[in-house]
């Protein structure tokens, strides 16, 4: 509903009740954009928190808590029967350990965000996931 000019959300309510002179539809409207708004922003901020909570702050891709979740989702279409098809690819991101040690951590945190860009320019159509410190996995699925 627009109200001085600008939009608003409103909830209206409409009731018939008997008169003397006859039926009457009687008509309520409560404005209520503060609390839509409010409930909107929250909503807004959840999944923003969610999805951030999947994501590996280094690389930018999934990490290992989205991975189990896409798992045990797997998991469950191949116990209800369903056809799944599906191939896990683990890669290791080889003597970061050294690299870290010898070159410093930053030389290591640039390895490994190099070798998160290899792996999801191979897995283009795949998600890619961080699953432990050195190690990534992509799920390539048929669809």
């Amino acid at each position: 509903m627009m109200l001085g000019g600008e939009p608003k959300y409103c909830l209206a309510k409409a009731v018939l009740v008997e008169e003397q002179d006859g039926p009457q539809i009687i008509i309520g409207v409560n404005n209520v954009d503060t609390q839509v708004r409010r409930e909107q922003e929250y909503e807004q901020k959840l999944a923003s928190a969610r999805s951030r909570a999947n994501l590996d702050t280094l690389t930018g891709v999934k990490n290992r808590t989205a991975y189990d979740s896409m798992s045990e989702t797997l998991t469950r279409q191949i116990e209800l029967g369903q056809s799944v098809r599906y191939a896990i690819a683990l890669c290791r991101v080889k003597d970061l350990e050294q690299v870290n040690e010898t070159q410093g951590r930053e030389a290591g945190d640039r390895m490994l965000r190099d070798a998160c860009t290899l792996i999801c320019n191979t897995f283009k159509h795949s998600p890619v996931f961080r699953v432990a410190g050195d190690q990534f996995a992509a799920i390539a699925q048929e669809h």
